[in-house]
């Protein structure tokens, strides 16, 4: 008798409790060495040349412009997905999202695009958000996002 109340205990706090977030860290510098051997050699030519032929203020202003626009490749990023919102952590910033004001998104090999637009705009780049997927949980994402995007179109 004692057990079955145990058992009802248990699925009671069990129903009540909140589904388990989705979370994953995608880290591209390490998850794709090719691209980034030939970005760091680039990068380093670029740098290199900059201080020979224009001196070392031009190359730290190089160095700042191009790393603060692909400070996301050289670091990870962790994504964690719950029911009402989700969130996308990295080095230096923590951002808070809310499903609800995602009405369409676009999926493509690496990632997804979730747009705030209900049909294709072209600012939809600019107001959306990019989520990469990480390799083995990509069906897993596409769920939560199908689950919590209601996709028009």
């Amino acid at each position: 008798m004692q057990e079955d109340i145990k058992k009802k205990e248990v699925q009671t706090v069990m129903e009540q409790a909140p589904p388990k977030p989705l979370q994953w860290t995608v880290f591209p510098f390490r998850d794709q060495p090719k691209a980034a051997i030939i970005l760091s050699a680039f990068l380093a030519f670029i740098f290199v040349y900059l201080y020979i032929f224009w001196g070392f203020f031009y190359m730290l202003l190089g160095i700042l412009i191009l790393g603060g626009s692909l400070w996301e490749f050289f670091t990870p990023v962790s994504y964690i997905f719950r029911e009402d919102e989700f969130y996308i952590k990295t080095v230096f910033t923590r951002k808070f999202y809310k499903w609800n004001r995602y009405k369409n998104f676009l999926v493509d090999k690496k990632g997804v695009l979730l747009s705030p637009f209900s049909r294709r705009s072209r600012l939809e780049r600019f107001r959306g958000v990019s989520i990469r997927f990480h390799p083995d949980k990509r069906e897993e994402i596409l769920e939560f996002i199908r689950k919590h995007v209601e996709k028009s179109s």
